[in-house]
């Protein structure tokens, strides 16, 4: 019955920093008879200028005192009394307006003027920012807004996005676009609380900001203080076999050849065969006895736990010069490298942030097709994919400039990153080879082909000791490739050696655990010796479900 008449949006005049919040768009003379004119023939006026109806604080049905919020629909089912209570509700504007609606869903009617939803500016930077819209932050960063763009309207509204992203940044752009695409949260204002409009979700800022700790280094890329010298490495002493489990600061015969063998050694270490003592060991002989400077020994893993675990092992072998081992996964080395040449770098972006920025990139996609995009995206920068369609290395192409320009780069292109900037550059890739001579790698049997490439660019030639199970490999979801494992020893030349004590389990699970890898199509045999014995035979239990299966376990455990 509405649909003849011109409909405006007014602000309230209870407060000047309301003022405007709410207007009237007109393409007229600004005079009082050309404005009438637009309003009753609709020529002339453009539309409104609007709050989300949400936040109002009589939007929703409600009963504050028992934090009860409804829609009209389930306000009615408990005939309009609080269902906590039962005192009668606040009834709020959208059930009035559907009370007096005459169709069931929203219409517009033909000829009506446009509107558009905003969100003040500074109730935007203030959840950028984390902070309160009247905090001295928000309002220094307000004033700086108004003054790159002339006025708050003209930034909500019509300011292309590109250009806000190159002049205040991603989050705020990305902030814009939502909302001028209603692609926002919002929760209802109920019985005099106002209603709230959230544009991100938990963690999505800090997702499209990057993460700096990401990695957590643990090493500096210092300069080399001297030249390095030539390690000369003594051969392997022979050593009587074991008699009972030998004390943490003594190795066994296999582990002590493993440490003494001298060029690139490939270690097959089972489970529970000491195979991250072996590696400190070695490290600690490359500085104590081949005089290598605690700068010149790198040592990869492949998670933030692990790097810590041997950082705090080295440190208890090697007291403080452990704090100059480059030390970390291959992603945070990277990291640095990059960094090392770019000063501006400072951001990581995750598999989530990457799939919000292809949709602002290409925002005609949709949201499902996006997910796959990013997905395929993040699986070329994984493998170092030449073979990708066409339009994943276009987009790739666009992803990395929109990245770099935000001082940022993909988690899955970090390594890929450094590859290519060493081929661009090869007189980089020698000043840090010259830097690096001796190299350990951790769980070998999960390096996936770009961490290999890296592995092979930087270590061809150097003192180099991997060591891993090819038959524990888990990351192959991550391109992890196990075949790499076993192309090692003759890319690299590598004397191999294999763990065969286990120190952990009992003779029953390694014989068990050995039965089922045998069925594994890429294995490597090994018969380990435990110094455990036999212990309880294993019993397969059967359970109705998942909830038997867990009360089983507990009870077992009790």
């Amino acid at each position: 019955m509405l649909d003849s008449y011109t409909l405006v949006s007014n602000s309230d005049a209870h407060s000047p920093q309301k003022l405007g919040r709410e207007a009237n768009l007109f393409e007229t003379e600004r005079s009082y008879y050309a404005l009438f004119d637009a309003l009753k023939t609709k020529q002339g006026f453009l539309g409104t200028y609007e709050f989300f109806p949400e936040e109002g604080k009589y939007h929703m049905d409600g009963h504050r005192k028992c934090d009860v919020c409804l829609e009209p629909e389930e306000s009615r089912r408990h005939g309009n009394r609080c269902p906590k209570c039962g005192q009668p509700l606040t009834i709020g504007v959208l059930h009035r307006v559907t009370e007096l609606a005459d169709r069931q869903q929203p219409q517009r009617p033909a000829g009506a003027a446009d509107f558009h939803y905003i969100i003040p500016l500074p109730e935007i930077l203030a959840e950028v920012r984390k902070a309160s819209s009247t905090s001295k932050a928000v309002s220094q960063a307000f004033q700086q807004a108004i003054s790159s763009f002339g006025n708050e309207f003209t930034l909500l509204n019509e300011t292309p996005i590109e250009d806000i992203e190159k002049r205040v940044g991603v989050v705020l752009a990305e902030a814009i676009r939502r909302m001028r695409s209603h692609q926002v949260s919002p929760q209802g204002g109920y019985d005099g609380e106002y209603g709230t409009i959230r544009i991100f979700n938990d963690g999505e800022i800090a997702r499209l900001t990057g993460q700096m700790n990401f990695f957590g280094l643990t090493a500096e890329h210092r300069p080399a203080k001297r030249k390095s010298k030539d390690a000369v490495l003594d051969g392997p002493r022979p050593v009587q076999p074991p008699v009972g489990r030998p004390a943490a600061a003594v190795l066994n015969p296999e582990q002590l050849i493993a440490c003494e063998t001298p060029g690139t050694v490939l270690v097959t270490a089972g489970p529970g065969t000491g195979k991250t003592r072996t590696l400190i060991h070695w490290i600690a002989r490359c500085i104590r006895k081949c005089h290598a400077q605690p700068h010149e020994v790198m040592a990869v893993t492949f998670t933030n736990k692990a790097a810590d675990e041997v950082k705090a092992r080295l440190t208890a072998e090697l007291g403080e010069r452990a704090n100059d081992v480059v030390l970390g996964t291959f992603h945070a080395l990277c990291f640095g490298i990059l960094q090392a040449y770019d000063e501006h770098l400072a951001h990581v972006y995750d598999a989530e942030s990457r799939c919000i920025i292809l949709g602002m990139l290409f925002s005609e996609t949709d949201e499902k097709a996006l997910k796959k995009l990013a997905a395929q995206l993040g699986d070329y920068f994984e493998t170092n994919n030449t073979g990708s369609t066409d339009e994943i290395q276009r987009m790739a192409v666009e992803y990395r400039q929109f990245t770099a320009q935000q001082g940022g780069v993909d988690v899955a292109d970090i390594i890929g990153s450094v590859i290519r900037l060493w081929k661009v550059y090869p007189e980089r890739l020698e000043s840090y080879r010259k830097r690096i001579q001796y190299v350990a790698i951790d769980e070998l049997q999960d390096i996936s082909p770009v961490q290999y490439a890296f592995l092979a660019l930087l270590a061809q030639g150097k003192q180099v000791f991997a060591i891993g199970d090819p038959n524990q490999s888990i990351y192959g979801f991550r391109g992890a490739d196990v075949g790499l494992f076993f192309r090692f020893g003759e890319d690299f030349r590598a004397t191999e050696v294999a763990l065969g004590y286990n120190y952990r389990a009992t003779d029953t699970l390694v014989r068990a655990a050995g039965q089922v890898i045998r069925y594994n199509v890429v294995r490597k045999d090994a018969d380990l010796v435990t110094y455990r014995p036999a212990g309880e035979r294993i019993r397969v239990c059967t359970t109705a479900d998942a909830q038997a299966e867990a009360l089983f376990v507990i009870n077992e455990i009790e």
